[in-house]
């Protein structure tokens, strides 16, 4: 599976729904989500395609979910080794070296998650919202449902291969903390500022669906420090 290849950062949903008010039905509590830092060659026997984000994952054991399976993708057991099938993944933000959860109460099904695209225009690398909104379940490849904004004001620089960039969302001053390591910053942005400035397809013309259910944009006038 690609989108297991070289994990550099993961996050989890932590806010349960007795304090996001969430349908317990939809909401995404104890799911998480990685990112990794390649940009999807498989493992070197292949070009580069850069077709490679952040990956959703269910925890729940449950068999009846099928979130795991053994190495011929059937239901494991207790003697195999299991390997989560994701429950989603978005395709924008190849070389992903951080991303935080955010404790957001607002959506459906609570999967916003904040990413460190290292790519980013090939000059700078960017800070991205990734809302995987209404996960397709594992199994699936319909990833046509999601929401994606780039900022590329919020320039973002990774170090040395193999340096991962924390990053944190802080739940009541909303603001996202993030490591730039190759710059040695620390920076803040506003979580919720910003305004649509227009569609992401055409300057970044590598993204996970071209149906009109799925959204991809530039935001610009982002505060940050």
């Amino acid at each position: 599976y690609h989108y297991l290849v070289n994990v550099t950062a993961l996050s989890f949903n932590v806010v349960p729904p007795s304090v996001s008010g969430r349908d317990a039905a939809k909401d995404s509590f104890a799911y998480f989500s990685v990112c990794n830092d390649n940009n999807n060659d498989y493992m070197g026997s292949k070009e580069e395609n850069y077709f490679m984000g952040p990956t959703l994952y269910d925890t729940d054991p449950d068999p009846a979910k099928g979130n795991l399976v053994n190495r011929l993708g059937e239901p494991c057991n207790s003697a195999e080794q299991c390997t989560f099938l994701h429950a989603d993944m978005l395709h924008e933000s190849p070389s992903c070296i951080g991303i935080a959860h955010d404790p957001e109460v607002d959506t459906a099904y609570g999967t916003v998650y904040w990413a460190f695209d290292s790519t980013g225009d090939r000059k700078d690398g960017q800070l991205v919202r990734f809302d995987f909104q209404q996960p397709h379940g594992p199994g699936s490849m319909d990833h046509s449902v999601a929401a994606i904004r780039r900022y590329p004001e919020v320039k973002l620089h990774k170090a040395e291969d193999g340096v991962h960039a924390g990053m944190v969302v802080h739940p009541t001053r909303r603001e996202i903390f993030i490591s730039n390591p190759g710059d040695g910053t620390i920076l803040a942005v506003d979580a919720d500022s910003g305004t649509y400035a227009r569609t992401a397809r055409e300057e970044y013309p590598i993204y996970s669906n071209r149906l009109p259910s799925f959204e991809y944009s530039v935001w610009e006038c982002v505060n940050q420090r």
